[in-house]
C-alpha cells in the first residue's frame, strides 16, 4: 500500500506475483477485507520527486513566445520523414503498437522473435515483463539459442540489482524510461502485457487514456514501443478493455494461432488498424516453438517483381512498384540498399536484377 499510493488494482496485481501469493487470495470477501484493511493502516505513501514534464516546460513559456515559436516551425521546416520499418510491415520506426491476441496463441513469443532481429540489426531493445515467472523467460530465451544476444535486455519481476534487493521493471510514466531512451541508439520498448503496467481498471477510458499519454511520449522522444495484451473472450474481440486503446495506437495487430494435437503450429498475423505504413496479413509457422515467417518478405517481393520487369529506370520501377501497392519510401529504399549491396544493377539508366556468375558469387551477394 506504501509503494502504490494505497492502489488496491496495483496492489492486489503485486501480490499475485508475491510469494505470499496463496489461494484463499481467491476468495473475494478475504482478499476485499485485506486489501481494506491494509489501506486503512497505511496513512503516508511513497512520493517520487515530480519530473519535469512538457506540459511543465511549457507553462515556463509566455503565450507570445510558445505561439511564435510554432510559427516558425510549421511541419513542412522539418527533415523529411518516410515511414521506416524494424520488422515490415509489422513494426514501423518510432511507432506505436498493440499486439493483441489469446492466451497462449505465441504473441509474446512472436514479440521476442522480433526483439532478436531488431538487436541484431542494430536496434536497443528494452524487454520490460511484468507478467512472467523467471522459468518463462528462461525457456522462451532457451528456445532461441539459450542466451540473450547482446542489444536485448531482458527485465522482469525476478531482476535484482548488485546488492541482491528486487529490481522491478518501471512504469511508462517513469522518468527512468524517459532518460534511458534518450541514451538508447535506436530504441525499442516491450511491455508485457499491458495490464501489468497500469495502476487502474483497463476498461476506463480516462485510465488508459492516461496510460498511452506516457507511452506516447515515450515513442515521441525516439522509442518504438511494442504493448503486449489480451483480446477479450469473445471470439470476435480485436482487444479487451477502453476503446481509447484503439484510438491511442498507431497500429494494431491480432495474433490468430492454430493449435494442432496442444501443439501451436502456426500464427497468423493481422492488421486491424494502421495509420502509418502496409497492413498486409503475415503467416508464420512455429518449429521447436521458434516462428518461421512463411509470408515473403517486401525485398522477396519487390525482388521478383523487377525480374518480372528489367530494363526499366528507377522513376518507371517506381511507377510499376507502386501499382502493386507499394509505399514509395519502400521502393526508393529497396533499390538503394541493393544497389550498394550489388545486388541489382543500374547501367544506362536500367535497372536489373544481377545475376551470380558461380556459385561463389552467389553466395556473396547473398551474404551467405
Amino acid at each position: 500500500a506504501f509503494w502504490t499510493g494505497r492502489d488496491v488494482n496495483r496492489i492486489n496485481v503485486l501480490f499475485r506475483q508475491s510469494g505470499l501469493y496463496r489461494e484463499k487470495w481467491e476468495r473475494e470477501d478475504y482478499r476485499t477485507k485485506t486489501l481494506h484493511n491494509a489501506i486503512a493502516s497505511t496513512s503516508e505513501t511513497y512520493s517520487p520527486k515530480p519530473a519535469v514534464t512538457p506540459t511543465l516546460a511549457r507553462a515556463q513559456l509566455s503565450v507570445e513566445d510558445t505561439l511564435k515559436a510554432i510559427r516558425q516551425r510549421p511541419p513542412e521546416s522539418y527533415d523529411k520523414q518516410e515511414i521506416k520499418y524494424l520488422i515490415e510491415p509489422e513494426i514501423p520506426k518510432n511507432a506505436l503498437v498493440m499486439i493483441t491476441g489469446k492466451p497462449g496463441c505465441g504473441k509474446s513469443t512472436l514479440v521476442l522473435h522480433w526483439c532478436n532481429t531488431m538487436a541484431q540489426d542494430g536496434a536497443e531493445v528494452l524487454y520490460l515483463d511484468r507478467d512472467n515467472p523467471l522459468f518463462i523467460a528462461q525457456d522462451r530465451i532457451e528456445r532461441f539459442g539459450g542466451k540473450t544476444i547482446p542489444g536485448l535486455m531482458y527485465w522482469g519481476l525476478w531482476s535484482k540489482d548488485e546488492d541482491g534487493e528486487p529490481l522491478e521493471p518501471p512504469y511508462p510514466d517513469s522518468a527512468f524510461l524517459r532518460d534511458a531512451v534518450k541514451q538508447m541508439k535506436n530504441p525499442v520498448l516491450v511491455f508485457d502485457t499491458l495490464a501489468t503496467f497500469c495502476s487502474g481498471d483497463e476498461n476506463d477510458n480516462s485510465v488508459m487514456g492516461a496510460t498511452f499519454k506516457s507511452l506516447r511520449y515515450l515513442a515521441n522522444l525516439g522509442a518504438t514501443v511494442i504493448i503486449i495484451h489480451h483480446t477479450a473472450k469473445s471470439d470476435g474481440s480485436d482487444y479487451r478493455g477502453a476503446s481509447a486503446m484503439e484510438g491511442a495506437v498507431d497500429a494494431l495487430i491480432k495474433v490468430v494461432s492454430t493449435i494442432e494435437e496442444g501443439q501451436l503450429t502456426k500464427m497468423e498475423v493481422q492488421t486491424k488498424k494502421t495509420r502509418i505504413g502496409d497492413g498486409k496479413t503475415v503467416v508464420y509457422g512455429v518449429v521447436d516453438g521458434v516462428p518461421v515467417r512463411q509470408t515473403a518478405t517486401y525485398q522477396d517481393m519487390l525482388f521478383e517483381l523487377l525480374k518480372r520487369n528489367p530494363g526499366l529506370s528507377k522513376e518507371k520501377f517506381e511507377d510499376v512498384a507502386r501499382k502493386n501497392y507499394f509505399r514509395r519510401g519502400t521502393i526508393r529504399d529497396f533499390v538503394d540498399t541493393w544497389l550498394a549491396a550489388g545486388r541489382i544493377t543500374y547501367e544506362s539508366r536500367k535497372l536489373n536484377v544481377r545475376e551470380p556468375t558461380n556459385a561463389a558469387t552467389k553466395a556473396a551477394l547473398l551474404g551467405d
